[in-house]
């Protein structure tokens, strides 16, 4: 089934549940062609998710809900931007969306200066470090793990980590 296919289905069609799990099993934006009546079930948004995180945009009314968003960030990461605050700031949601994609950590206001948190990010993408904490930046350890994984991410390092690992210091 593909989006198209549930969005131009009748009414009758997008009003049975068998019919729209079957489609959101095959293609999670079929759920925003799903009857009103499937806006609020949690399993279908689950499922929705746990296929394609950035499905979390689409259903804000689950953004609070751990479950949903913790599968949504680790299948994509950056879906992190769409969770609620409370789970922003979550360790566990944190750390499972940096696992999946570093950048994440741009969205992860309290945790740019939690060294653990951190060092995940860059270990997943270098050029996360350019969301991390100045302190963070200057810390020698994070900068190298940064740097082995993207040379361009030296631009983020502190000065002084910058002309260290250049050799000029």
């Amino acid at each position: 089934t593909h989006v198209s296919t549930l969005k131009y289905a009748s009414h009758r069609l997008q009003s049975d549940r068998d019919v729209v799990l079957c489609a959101v099993l095959r293609n999670s934006y079929a759920l925003m062609h799903a009857s009103i009546q499937f806006e609020n079930d949690r399993e279908l948004a689950f499922i929705a998710c746990n296929k394609n995180g950035i499905m979390l945009k689409e259903i804000p009314q689950f953004n609070d809900d751990k479950e949903i968003v913790h599968a949504a960030v680790s299948n994509c990461g950056l879906a992190l931007q769409f969770a609620s605050y409370t789970l922003k700031n979550t360790r566990d949601i944190v750390l499972a969306a940096v696992e999946q994609d570093g950048e994440a950590l741009e969205f992860a206001k309290s945790f740019q200066n939690d060294k653990e948190i951190v060092q995940t990010a860059v270990e997943t993408d270098g050029v996360a470090l350019s969301h991390a904490s100045y302190e963070l930046q200057d810390d020698y350890d994070i900068v190298i793990t940064a740097y082995e994984n993207d040379l361009s991410s030296i631009n983020y390092a502190s000065v002084k980590l910058r002309l260290k690992i250049r050799g000029y210091q």
